[in-house]
Order: C-alpha cells, then structure tokens, then sequence
C-alpha cells in the first residue's frame, strides 16, 4: 500500500513546538495578569488588610496556574488527537484513487471545490457529483447561515 507522502510545505504536516509554545507563555502570561489584577483590585477596594491582599495574591497565581496548566494539557491533548485523526482520515493509498469517480475539497471559504490531480495521477471526471455538492452547498449556506 503506498501512502500519501507528508509534505514539509503544508503547515499541517510540520511538527512546531515553538510556536505551541510561544503561544502557551503568552496566553498564560496575559491571562495571568488580567484576572489577578482583577481580583486583587476588588480585594484591595474592600479590605484595608494588606496581608489579605498578599495572600489572597498568592492564592490566585497558584491556583490559576493549576488551572491553567489543567486547561493546557487538556487543549494540546485534544489538538495532538484532532490532527492523528487527520493524518490518519488521508492516509488513501494512491492505487485507491484510482477507484473513486472524484473528489473534491471543502473548507471554511464556503466553497467545495473539485481536485483534476493528485500528484501525478489525472483526475479525468465531469464532476458531476460534485457539481450537485456545490449546489447543495450554496443552498445550505444561503438558507441557514445567510437566511435568504
């Protein structure tokens, strides 16, 4: 069975740590400081204690970086398993190309567009599935999301 080669120009079939990781520091960073600047404001407003407010200071960071922490695991688990599940959903052998009449390609451009090649393999086809695809495509979209 051939495989679908991975390709280091598409975005997603590149491993980047650091970009995963820039972005963690920064959210964690701007997230961090507003929400316990939040409550340490309402703290400082209704309490003359400044013992309380440093407390209740160390309190919030360790349990928003818990909290955090928690939250990051979760998301980075749950994208690692979205995209094994792409890879693993385009794994098609090119001998299996072959079998099918067409194909075609959706995405959030509110489009369906046919493909005529995969590498070197020529898609000969009207398309005229996919024609009915787009059709009803635009029919969905114009009802449910522009509500014409």
């Amino acid at each position: 069975m051939q495989r679908i080669r991975k390709r280091p120009d598409f975005i997603h079939h590149q491993k980047s740590g650091i970009i995963s990781f820039i972005r963690e520091i920064v959210f964690g960073v701007e997230d961090g400081m507003i929400s316990t600047l939040g409550v340490l404001v309402g703290i400082a407003i209704g309490t003359n204690s400044y013992f309380v407010i440093i407390l209740s200071g160390f309190v919030i960071i360790i349990v928003e970086s818990i909290s955090m922490g928690v939250g990051s695991y979760l998301s980075v688990k749950s994208v690692k398993e979205i995209a094994e599940r792409k890879l693993k959903e385009e794994n098609i052998s090119l001998s299996d190309i072959k079998n099918y009449d067409e194909f075609f390609i959706t995405s959030t451009t509110k489009n369906v567009m046919p493909i005529n090649q995969i590498d070197d393999i020529q898609i000969d086809s009207d398309f005229e599935k996919t024609k009915i695809v787009q059709k009803l495509f635009k029919n969905y979209y114009r009802k449910h999301i522009l509500n014409q």
